[in-house]
């Protein structure tokens, strides 16, 4: 039954490029399919193959297709190179999480910083907005206090008005009784002597 799957496997390679996405996944299962029969030979040629060829596709995790030939090496008796082999798919497991972790990284301070000028930029808005209140406030209690000083400037030019009015009335009623008098004096004195 197997056979029947790989033939269908092969037809559906035909006419396809040998590097494309779909055959690389085809012939992975084929590899499968091979070391679920116990064909280890013909699924280490494979595997062989698959990593040659991701090796300019990258289709495929690397990681991935290395563990699979250290399982099919383990499985033909050749542990040490199986050992080998599954040692440096870790490492290279280990070398893409350590790149996702520092690309992570990367992108985690970029967006903090981004962050961090974000707050700095609206906190100097909001200081700014704050200036601008402070001096908004001064500049109507200087023009309160202005508006006091002219008050009392105006009530202290229209006091001493009253007051040089009051003074010039004062002279003038001085003069017209001083006048009276004079007049009085006049008639009684002058005018009886006449």
């Amino acid at each position: 039954r197997l056979s029947h799957y790989m033939r269908e496997a092969d037809q559906a390679m035909q006419g396809m490029s040998a590097t494309s996405n779909g055959v690389l996944g085809i012939l992975e299962i084929k590899a499968a399919m091979l070391g679920s029969e116990g064909k280890r030979a013909e699924q280490l040629v494979l595997l062989d193959s698959l990593l040659a060829t991701n090796r300019t596709n990258r289709a495929m995790p690397l990681e991935k297709l290395m563990r699979q030939k250290a399982e099919c090496l383990r499985a033909m008796g050749r542990g040490a190179e199986a050992f080998r082999l599954m040692d440096s798919a870790y490492q290279t497991l280990d070398s893409v999480k350590q790149t996702d972790i520092d690309r992570n990284m990367s992108e985690f301070t970029a967006r903090y910083d981004t962050m961090e000028k974000e707050m700095r930029l609206e906190q100097a808005n909001r200081l700014n907005a704050e200036q601008k209140l402070h001096i908004m406030w001064l500049a109507a209690a200087v023009a309160a206090l202005l508006a006091i000083v002219a008050v009392v400037l105006y009530s202290r030019k229209l006091t001493a008005q009253r007051a040089l009015l009051k003074a010039r009335k004062s002279y003038i009623e001085g003069m017209e009784q001083e006048r009276e008098r004079m007049a009085r004096e006049l008639h009684d004195g002058v005018c009886n002597d006449i």
